[in-house]
């Protein structure tokens, strides 16, 4: 499971047909799945609406979540292997 711990710091607006994402501090991530956290620093999104083009830049730093026990952490090794 992927979810975003902080997802109310994430805001849209609508400005001359493009759709913008503005954030005020950095967006947490957590991949259950995967055992990591991410922080991500959104510098720019923005969707034009006509053309469906997108730019966003950004920039993560990555960290590994401490598992509950031993199977947990073989799991998210595994998965971690078959994502590359």
């Amino acid at each position: 499971m992927f979810k975003i711990e902080n997802a109310k710091a994430l805001n849209f607006d609508t400005m001359g047909g493009l759709l913008n994402a503005i954030v005020d501090e950095p967006l947490f991530f957590q991949n259950d799945g995967l055992g990591l956290k991410v922080r991500l620093w959104l510098e720019k999104y923005s969707l034009n609406l006509t053309t469906h083009k997108l730019l966003f830049q950004y920039q993560t730093a990555y960290e590994y979540m401490v598992p509950s026990n031993k199977k947990e952490e073989l799991e998210w090794a595994k998965n971690r292997f078959n994502v590359r």
